[in-house]
């Protein structure tokens, strides 16, 4: 009985590393895409969102967020969800943003279903 519940517990811990491992994995590569990195640096410089919440102080991908990449060819689609704090209120912001011939651009990008410019 108590070696059933031993093996039972380390098929548990296997389980729950490899989870974790994967996650890990998955947030690390998502965040060091091309496109994640142009949309925070947009989202770092914008001063339209900073004359909202303030200087922007951390950008992240939610665990739970939203988030959906496509391709085709060389072109690039990007939807997702980040966590953005600032020094005066912390929001969800909703972007949209396309790569076509090389270039990245936000088609939408909104905060609670509000446009908001990344300018």
């Amino acid at each position: 009985m108590k070696n059933v519940q031993l093996r039972r517990r380390t098929r548990v811990v296997i389980l729950v590393t490899l989870v974790v491992i994967v996650f890990i994995g998955s947030y690390l590569r998502e965040t060091h895409s091309g496109g994640y990195r142009f949309i925070e640096n947009r989202i770092e410089h914008s001063r339209t969102l900073q004359s909202q919440i303030g200087p922007v102080l951390r950008v992240h991908l939610s665990p739970f967020a939203s988030y959906h990449y496509r391709t085709a060819g060389s072109d690039e689609w990007l939807t997702i969800s980040l966590e953005v704090t600032g020094a005066l209120e912390r929001v969800t912001l909703d972007i949209k943003a396309k790569k076509i011939s090389g270039v990245w651009q936000i088609e939408q990008a909104s905060i609670e279903g509000r446009p908001i410019a990344l300018d």
